[in-house]
């Protein structure tokens, strides 16, 4: 799922290591940051905040990324996937 952030000189800046779209994304979301700073991973999200995006008559939620560094990708994923399997 990693997708890179490019900067101006097209060279990857970030990369998406997770992505929430559910009712409780922001809260897995700052949880999964939480853990990856915790572990030196720097990390960011994106958007900083959550919201229901209405489209007509239906709303969805809109998701939330986790970005880290394109170097510490492999590592931020070990981070959360080890993670998930002691939920």
């Amino acid at each position: 799922m990693p997708r890179d952030t490019k900067g101006q000189n097209g060279e990857s800046e970030w990369t998406v290591v997770a992505e929430f779209s559910s009712y409780d994304a922001d809260l897995a979301a700052n949880i999964a940051l939480g853990l990856l700073e915790s572990s030196g991973i720097p990390a960011f999200r994106f958007p900083s905040t959550t919201g229901i995006v209405f489209d007509g008559a239906l709303a969805r939620f809109q998701p939330v990324r986790i970005l880290v560094p394109p170097d510490r990708a492999e590592e931020a994923k070990s981070v959360l996937e080890e993670q998930e399997e002691d939920l």
